[in-house]
């Protein structure tokens, strides 16, 4: 296992895969950083390789994020349903009808219902 990543873009500069190594128990990621306390493994047995695949509409909007870790099982998709009025997103398990999407922000751009776990600080920043 080679700890090593690779990114790969587009003619129009965006990211369409990405491939590297994660801990083979990973499993899907939250919003929170991992504790620092956590020792990294020095067996590399603890690792898998993983290819991630974006995909974006004809706008450029993305609208899909394909995770794959064959070794452990750890796949999953994450779809993006974009505005058809806007280039505003959320994700599909939000809504899947695009003209629905601009009901989903506030005036000044907020995304009114954030993922469980999810809030807005003071700041207008996202946090977990």
């Amino acid at each position: 296992m080679v700890p090593e990543n690779r990114y790969t873009c587009d003619s129009l500069y965006r990211l369409v895969s990405a491939t590297g190594r994660e801990m083979a128990n990973a499993g899907r990621q939250g919003c929170n950083l991992p504790s620092a306390t956590i020792p990294l493994p020095a067996d590399s047995s603890a690792y898998t390789n993983y290819t991630r695949t974006y995909t974006y509409d004809s706008a450029g909007n993305l609208t899909q994020i394909s995770h794959s870790a064959p070794a452990t099982g750890n796949n999953y998709t994450t779809d993006i349903t974009v505005s058809d009025r806007s280039n505003r997103g959320v994700l599909s398990t939000l809504t899947e009808n695009p003209s629905g999407v601009d009901a989903l922000f506030t005036a000044g751009g907020q995304q009114k219902q954030l993922q469980p776990g999810r809030t807005w600080s003071g700041r207008r920043a996202t946090s977990c």
